[in-house]
């Protein structure tokens, strides 16, 4: 009916799901879930039911799948447990071992890989069901999309939200499609999928912008998430007993506290980093975040990296790995897929931040702004025009259990290290700074 129908500004096809009823949670887990397409008049194929409006679709189901709720648990343990009579399904590492993070049922890469071609059209069906922990942030490596308008290349689900996606191809290889949050990522909701150069004659326009440097390294320091040392709310000192505060600020025998080596990204003002670029007061809001890097479409980036860190490291995304001491220069010219649409602002905000271990080296601090506007939004000195001020905020919390830093920063501030449980999870909660 047409209240289900896409509205004249929807995609073509919108996402919707279809699943047995008879005591939902249970059904869905066991797996009686699908897929719902529902289209505009005339962009399904007459007889075969396909689209005629792109090149590809396909359907991703992001969910932690409980098997602790499935119809078919008693019948699991049997046929699979060694020792069927001595499982105790109320324990808690049981439980956990049965909620599988998964894409369309898959983990850790097992997702069968969707392929498509440079220059192709695809619609990406997304959606989330699950419970309180389905709180989902879906990231594509290397290829932009536009979602409800507005160009991105991460959307956030919820228990049942459906979202239809909108992908012209433009960068070839194996890229990661993975949910971002930590937890996720590291209980396997990851898969890849592939685009290839295989359709002859697509050509990629070229590009007039002008070239924007950037020298920029990564660099260990020692961050103190309050270095007023007072809750600037209350007035208290950020490790005074009985305080919300004194958990992340304590040390002691087996806490850190509030000072933790981490890495973070530095300008430079030129190839030979020997000056760091001075912050300007307008910029002192970036805290552990790298230096603004602003671009137009059309324009090529040529980023200078120097790793003076002790890590392996990297820049953008898709690029080399740095090892400490060594310098690498990332060319990037902005393509038209990602710049902003009709509907979006003039600047879109982007990420930029080491990969080589996503989770530990965003954990460790390497993590930066980088905007990408529409021709001729920029002044001569980069800032915007019509805009007075510009602020960046990332509203993260940092997991120093997750860093590469971890072991040191407990031989440095704990007052026993040696006697520190990394598993207690009171150690663990100390360490997750919001």
């Amino acid at each position: 009916s047409e209240e289900y129908a896409p509205a004249p500004a929807d995609a073509n096809c919108l996402t919707w799901v279809y699943h047995s009823h008879i005591d939902a949670p249970k059904d869905i887990c066991s797996g009686l879930i699908g897929p719902l397409l529902v289209c505009k008049e005339g962009i399904l194929h007459s007889y075969s039911g396909t689209r005629t409006d792109v090149d590809r679709e396909f359907v991703i189901m992001f969910t932690l799948v409980d098997e602790n709720q499935s119809w078919y648990l008693d019948e699991n343990i049997r046929q699979f447990c060694t020792d069927p009579d001595s499982v105790d399904k109320e324990d808690a590492v049981f439980q956990r071992s049965n909620k599988m993070h998964a894409l369309n049922g898959y983990l850790f890469g097992n997702f069968p890989e969707p392929d498509m071609c440079v220059g192709e059209s695809v619609s990406w069906h997304l959606f989330g069901m699950g419970n309180e922990i389905d709180i989902h942030s879906i990231y594509f490596y290397g290829n932009t999309f536009i979602s409800r308008g507005h160009r991105t290349d991460v959307v956030n689900l919820f228990p049942a939200t459906f979202l239809t996606l909108e992908m012209i191809v433009e960068n070839p290889g194996k890229w990661m499609i993975t949910c971002q949050v930590s937890d996720h990522l590291q209980a396997g909701m990851l898969g890849q999928y592939n685009v290839g150069n295989c359709k002859s004659g697509i050509s990629q326009p070229k590009m007039k912008g002008q070239q924007r440097r950037y020298f920029i390294a990564a660099e260990k320091i020692l961050w103190d998430y309050g270095p007023q040392g007072y809750d600037k709310f209350s007035g208290l000192p950020l490790n005074a007993s009985g305080s919300d505060s004194e958990l992340y600020f304590i040390q002691g025998d087996n806490r850190i506290g509030g000072k933790y080596w981490k890495a973070r990204y530095t300008e430079y003002v030129d190839a030979t980093f020997t000056r760091r670029k001075r912050f300007s007061e307008a910029e002192a809001h970036l805290g552990i975040l790298g230096p603004v890097i602003k671009a137009e479409v059309g324009d090529t980036l040529l980023v200078t990296f120097a790793n003076k860190a002790d890590k392996v490291y990297r820049f953008l995304k898709p690029g080399a790995h740095v090892k400490p001491g060594e310098i690498f220069t990332y060319t990037w010219t902005v393509p038209e897929s990602v710049s902003p649409t009709a509907d979006d602002p003039p600047c879109l905000t982007y990420l930029y931040f080491s990969a080589v271990e996503p989770i530990k080296d965003t954990s460790s601090g390497l993590v930066g702004p980088l905007l990408v506007c529409k021709r001729g939004v920029l002044n001569a000195d980069a800032t915007q025009k019509g805009i007075d001020k510009e602020f960046y905020l990332l509203i993260t919390v940092f997991d120093e259990n997750l860093s590469r830093y971890l072991d040191e920063n407990i031989q440095k501030f704990t007052w026993h290290p040696f006697s520190v449980d990394k598993e207690d999870k009171e150690f663990v909660k100390s360490n997750r700074m919001h």
